[in-house]
């Protein structure tokens, strides 16, 4: 190992070349307009500056200078005339660093145009995209559209890169036709574009529901080679399902396999959704299983999807058979998927094997709400289960799920049913005194079993004392 070493002689040399620049840097800056540069700028005495203002220090304070005459004369016809007095050269560093420095969009224009008129002068893509995006951000989109129109008259061919500010711009500013339009154009005048301008293109389509447009340069994309992402076909099979057509999801899955990709788990969950909701259920379940092939699991909310659906449709074992799926799978089960089953059982008559499904649930450690204790009472009830339906009740206040007023509208309903009125009204007071307040259901279940009882002086009394006054008073009252 060794330590290099300067020669001797170099250290003088450097020093002097370092003192010979900075004396030519501060010659520079005692021109007119001195005082401006060294007054508004934020460098201090003693102060490192930055590296272009050592490499570039005539076009830094040339740029300075344009900078103030533009800021002080922007309101005044004139500001051409102070530019031209300067006597400057002008390089595209000069011209970018100016209109980095420039607020106004409409001062920048004009800068622009007077620079273009120079004698031998050329813009860069990059001064024409400092423009585009200060007109943006102002929001003006006339000028936008008059510097466009003065800079294509010209010949000049916008880059890929400056299409894409144009088209980004256009979508975050609601300008859906310019969006298409830019599109277009970028196409036809030949500039090369790439698979992602197509997926944003189309993805900004997709977003529109503009279907027609999109299934148009789809086709496009894939004579040019190009393949949508698994996001963006994504996207577009969830819009289809979301606006019922979904005559095109088969072809794009076809596609999607030629390109070895699936769709994400969101789409996938709103297609089994769609295809649940049509009663397709072979198609859904063949869904299922393409998912697990194709490594896209699916997620509880699948199961759930699928499951409502086989309740509704009576196939009461395939449901549960799914939910064991579910739960071997590792998936835990929320209360949204344990109700989807339980409702569904209880509803079709199998309330037993809904208790026992609860069962297996509180086992797992799986919450149980009150609208699943709700549909266990109700649904032993109707199969004139009593006790069960009491046992369970009392469970559940045990476990610390307090009677909503679902829970005390079963009970309303099944002693004014049996006759027991009296408990009937008690379970009324009951309800007032502990914060649930009863509703219109309560209320006509109530006058119903006092009607049914034969006890309509007090039937009347109740109407005028609380339905009444309540605003509980409808067709039903009026009915019994």
């Amino acid at each position: 190992m060794f330590l290099a070493k300067r020669p001797p002689w170099l250290s003088q040399i450097s020093r002097h070349c370092i003192l010979h620049t900075v004396t030519w840097i501060i010659s520079w800056r005692q021109l007119p307009y001195c005082s401006y540069s060294c007054s508004s700028g934020n460098a201090t005495p003693g102060t490192p500056g930055r590296l272009s203002e050592l490499f570039c220090p005539v076009q830094i304070h040339i740029s300075g200078l344009i900078v103030h005459v533009l800021e002080h004369g922007r309101l005044s016809d004139s500001v051409e005339l102070e530019l031209d007095r300067l006597r400057i050269d002008l390089d595209p560093f000069v011209v970018n660093r100016v209109l980095r420095g420039l607020s106004d969009s409409d001062t920048a224009v004009r800068f622009y145009w007077w620079a273009e008129s120079r004698p031998g002068f050329h813009h860069t893509q990059f001064a024409i995209a400092y423009i585009v995006s200060m007109l943006f951000l102002d929001g003006d989109f006339a000028l936008l559209s008059e510097f466009l129109e003065r800079v294509k008259s010209q010949g000049l061919t916008l880059h890929r890169s400056l299409y894409r500010i144009l088209i980004s711009g256009y979508v975050r500013a609601g300008k859906f036709g310019s969006v298409i339009q830019t599109f277009d154009e970028m196409v036809m005048t030949g500039c090369r574009e790439f698979g992602v301008d197509y997926n944003r293109f189309i993805g900004v389509l997709v977003k529109n529901c503009c279907f027609d447009l999109v299934e148009k340069y789809y086709s496009v994309a894939l004579e040019k080679g190009f393949c949508l992402t698994p996001f963006t076909y994504s996207r577009w099979i969830s819009a289809l399902c979301q606006s019922d057509r979904i005559e095109l999801v088969e072809k794009l899955l076809s596609d999607m396999d030629k390109f070895g990709c699936f769709p994400d788990i969101w789409a996938c969950n709103i297609y089994v959704d769609y295809l649940c909701r049509e009663t397709r259920l072979h198609d859904a379940l063949q869904m299922l299983e393409k998912m697990m092939i194709r490594g896209t699991g699916p997620d509880i909310v699948t199961y759930t999807t699928l499951v409502d659906c086989m309740c509704d449709n009576k196939r009461y074992s395939e449901a549960v058979g799914l939910w064991d799926e579910m739960v071997g799978r590792g998936l835990k089960p929320d209360t949204v998927a344990c109700g989807a089953l339980i409702f569904g059982l209880c509803k079709g008559g199998k309330v037993d094997e809904a208790f026992e499904l609860a069962s297996r649930m509180l086992s797992m450690n799986l919450e149980l709400n009150v609208c699943i204790y709700n549909a266990l009472i109700s649904g032993f009830w109707r199969a004139g289960s009593i006790d069960k339906a009491f046992k369970i009740l009392s469970f559940m206040q045990t476990n610390g799920s307090e009677p909503d007023v679902v829970t005390y509208n079963i009970l309303l309903n099944y002693y004014c049913d049996t006759g027991m009125v009296e408990k009937a009204e008690n379970l009324i007071r009951k309800m007032e005194m502990s914060g649930v307040n009863p509703d219109r259901y309560s209320y006509n279940q109530l006058l119903k079993g006092l009607c049914k009882a034969h006890r309509l002086d007090k039937a009347f009394a109740f109407v005028s004392d609380h339905m009444e006054v309540g605003g509980f008073c409808d067709v039903v009252c009026v009915t019994y």
